[in-house]
């Protein structure tokens, strides 16, 4: 087996990270749980262009329990599971058994061994992996090489701007030599509890729940290899692999009216930005994204996947409301939750959305209000249109670009 780094395996062998999962049932079964970039939850964002259809999906580097969730939460698709670390699979195959998933197959391959599977999947789920690799563009070169021609490869890569402070730590161990023990572990516990409250690293830290376990605070500090990357590095990164960059899958991380007031000084000059450019401006001017979560498809694919506001035929567009949506009301004025964030929308907005069924197109919805009795001026299509393009960049809804017969 051609290891993508022996040090890297010996870690992975040892400390079991991400903390494995015990019982995928009550893991989900409160409906907070869930897996960015996976079909159950996100088809019409992965594939904008296409009908519902069960996809393959490969886990690569799945480690100790990925690969089984993705199984669990697609029962219909078949799910193939690798990792260079038999500890880590050892979790997953006891969580097969546990479930009876019987569409999902595990072994012991570096994905740079992808091609041996003999294969290709409709979906490569890929995260957490590739910034551990010593090339990580090689990396996604063999990934490539399995997947389908109208396949989609939903990555997470470190984001450099949230954890510039972890890299100062890393560093700092490295020079001191410290190793990774559980006398170790001990000793970056104390230095966390005594760092300044001003370092860089406090905010990663006080989002970072995962640190209370011992492989999760490894992983981050003691770590013999990953890198981190700006928003345009990730862009250059697909590049360079031979991707087309589709779409973030967390796109409301990356709008400025998210977290920016118009009062802001440079908000007009963000907003009129090209979204790739807009993107770059918030994440360092906020510094709050830890993992950059994004579709790529092959650089060859003809670009029917893309969402383009400007297209008149946004009207027959299928919308489909995030799942995650909670409404609610502020002294009798609509309230939008998700992720945390209030959004206070117009009133056209939620009278919009409450006819977005997953079955009615855009157009439709319009109908429908306008059925109700709801007035029309003459740029309501204007309107209607703004309505679902700010939704859309939120990341409210995902868009279904394919007709209904």
């Amino acid at each position: 087996m051609k290891s993508s780094s022996s040090s890297v395996r010996d870690q992975y062998e040892r400390w079991v990270y991400p903390e494995p999962i015990q019982d995928l049932e009550a893991h989900f079964k409160d409906g907070t749980s869930f897996v960015f970039g996976e079909p159950s939850l996100s088809f019409h964002a992965i594939w904008p262009d296409k009908k519902r259809f069960v996809p393959s999906i490969y886990v690569p580097g799945c480690g100790s329990s990925l690969a089984p969730m993705l199984a669990y939460l697609n029962p219909e698709s078949r799910v193939v599971g690798t990792d260079i670390s038999v500890s880590s699979l050892r979790h997953s195959r006891k969580l097969k058994t546990q479930h009876n998933l019987d569409n999902l197959e595990l072994k012991h391959l570096d994905l740079h061994e992808s091609e041996s599977l003999g294969e290709t999947f409709d979906l490569i789920l890929v995260t957490g992996v590739l910034h551990h690799l010593p090339d990580p563009v090689g990396g996604a070169k063999a990934l490539k090489a399995v997947l389908a021609p109208d396949g989609v490869m939903s990555v997470m890569l470190y984001g450099a701007n949230l954890r510039a402070g972890i890299y100062m730590l890393q560093n700092a161990f490295k020079t001191l030599g410290l190793k990774q023990s559980p006398e170790t572990v001990r000793r970056v516990r104390g230095v966390l509890e005594q760092l300044h409250p001003q370092h860089a690293v406090q905010r990663y830290v006080s989002s970072a729940p995962e640190l209370q376990h011992d492989a999760a605070l490894v992983d981050t500090f003691l770590h013999p290899q990953d890198r981190a990357y700006t928003v345009d590095e990730i862009y250059e990164f697909a590049e360079q692999s031979g991707f087309e960059f589709q779409e973030w899958i967390e796109r409301g991380h990356y709008n400025p009216k998210n977290y920016l007031q118009p009062s802001h000084p440079l908000y007009e000059d963000i907003i009129r930005l090209p979204l790739r450019e807009r993107a770059s401006v918030v994440d360092n001017i906020l510094q709050m994204v830890g993992s950059h979560r994004f579709y790529l498809r092959k650089s060859e694919n003809r670009k029917t996947y893309l969402v383009d506001f400007s297209s008149d035929e946004f009207i027959n567009w299928t919308p489909h409301l995030h799942p995650k949506i909670l409404w609610g009301n502020d002294n009798g004025q609509p309230v939008l939750r998700r992720n945390d964030i209030d959004l206070h929308p117009n009133p056209l907005v939620p009278a919009l959305l409450k006819y977005a069924d997953g079955t009615r197109t855009i157009g439709e919805c319009f109908e429908a209000l306008k059925a109700e009795g709801a007035q029309v001026t003459d740029n309501a299509i204007d309107a209607v249109r703004t309505v679902f393009e700010e939704m859309y960049h939120f990341g409210h809804l995902d868009i279904e670009l394919t007709p209904h017969a």
